[in-house]
């Protein structure tokens, strides 16, 4: 009997939980006021989805970024500043004015007129008697600067000569230094060809080029010709042996590392011979003597020219 007693009571105390259950669960949904929908339940899930990168958002055709914000938002990456790189065509520099305006701002500074070309203001050349089947050339030219504020670097004269068929006999090449605004220098050089080409009816040239022009203020050593003086210049021959000696006097306001000194001989003003040689360590304000010298009498002339150029 005891146990029949306490099996009913189990059953009826189930009984009254299931009942207080079943009513709890009604009074929670009445003040709700409606059930949760399918739109509740995506919009939840959605939110859980940002709050968990590492899950796809639900009802999202693109990628969420890590920052919240799909890409969708910008065709461009946001900047720091939260605007668009859209807005400039040109990376951002620390000027307040772009890369392209800095260019073109420099280039006019430069050059404000195109440089004049430069001027080949005489030329002439010396052959060098020979007993064999080669012949020795001597040439020069005399180039000029007519612009007042570029520099011609490294000037080239350039000698072609050509036997009486027009045939290419031998060409040569002769750079210089700086060529310094509105100044005129010399270069010399030599050029050897076969001796059977030279002939009345051989034909030479002389054109002149440089590398490239760069404005007056971007050279560290500005001296020109017209900075040295040549002084105590005479010329002798004893038997073989011819000289030409003389003195130069460096006035610009720095030492000059090395000099080219030439020396030009004239016959009725055409140029008929030419030499040149080097002296280093000019101080500024000193005068130094040099020597042009030549194993054999110098050809018949009027004149003779010296002038210097830093080499």
């Amino acid at each position: 009997m005891r146990k029949r007693r306490k099996g009913w009571l189990a059953a009826w105390i189930a009984a009254l939980l299931l009942f207080f259950t079943a009513c709890s669960g009604r009074g929670a949904s009445d003040a709700a006021g409606t059930e949760p929908d399918g739109s509740a339940m995506i919009e939840a899930e959605t939110a859980a989805s940002y709050a968990d990168p590492d899950r796809t958002p639900v009802n999202s055709s693109e990628p969420h970024s890590d920052g919240g914000e799909s890409l969708s938002k910008s065709s461009e990456p946001r900047s720091d500043s939260g605007e668009s790189p859209s807005k400039s065509s040109e990376p951002h520099s620390d000027s307040s004015e772009p890369p392209s305006q800095n260019r073109e701002s420099s280039s006019a500074d430069d050059f404000e007129t195109s440089p004049q070309p430069l001027e080949l203001v005489d030329f002439g050349w010396y052959v060098k008697p020979s007993d064999d089947d080669t012949a020795y050339v001597n040439f020069c030219g005399v180039i000029h600067n007519p612009n007042q504020e570029q520099i011609a670097r490294f000037p080239r004269l350039m000698v072609t000569v050509r036997d009486g068929d027009g045939n290419i006999s031998a060409t040569e090449e002769q750079v210089g230094s700086d060529v310094m605004p509105e100044d005129t220098i010399t270069l010399c050089g030599m050029l050897t060809m076969p001796a059977a080409d030279v002939t009345k009816e051989a034909e030479i040239t002389f054109d002149i080029d440089l590398s490239e022009w760069d404005p007056a203020t971007l050279t560290s050593l500005g001296a020109k010709t017209t900075d040295f003086e040549i002084k105590n210049v005479s010329k002798k021959s004893t038997g073989m042996e011819s000289t030409v000696t003389g003195e130069i006097v460096n006035h610009y306001a720095e030492e000059i590392g090395l000099v080219n000194i030439s020396v030009v001989f004239r016959k009725d003003g055409e140029i008929v011979y030419m030499k040149n040689t080097f002296l280093d360590n000019l101080k500024a304000g000193k005068a130094k003597a040099f020597e042009i010298g030549l194993y054999d009498p110098w050809p018949e002339h009027d004149t003779l020219e010296v002038s210097a150029m830093v080499w």
